[in-house]
């Protein structure tokens, strides 16, 4: 299923909902969300209840925006994370940012 991100602030926190795939056929659309949240000044929250199946792009997608979150002093949340991410995301301890349970 092709990747579709929407960005939207709610709230004082930016909102990035992912659906679909997040594999390489969908690098150009995080490419594209990732330049919309270039210098996070707000909260970020990735809502991934839609997301189908990750492979490596989305881990890689996710360590660069939590690096660039850290490093702007604001937050990154993950929520709504089905099993599949959810197992990619856990060899790279990068679960601590899911925020509620895996499906």
């Amino acid at each position: 299923m092709e990747l579709r991100c929407t960005l939207r602030r709610y709230k004082g926190t930016d909102i990035l909902t992912l659906v679909g795939d997040i594999d390489w056929d969908g690098k150009g659309e995080l490419r594209r969300v990732a330049h919309a949240l270039d210098g996070p000044r707000v909260p970020v929250r990735v809502d991934m209840t839609r997301v189908a199946f990750m492979d490596s792009t989305g881990a890689h997608f996710l360590t660069a925006l939590k690096q660039r979150t850290t490093a702007a002093g604001v937050s990154l949340s993950v929520q709504g994370t089905p099993r599949q991410p959810t197992r990619v995301l856990e060899p790279l301890r990068l679960t601590d940012l899911i925020s509620e349970q895996p499906r």
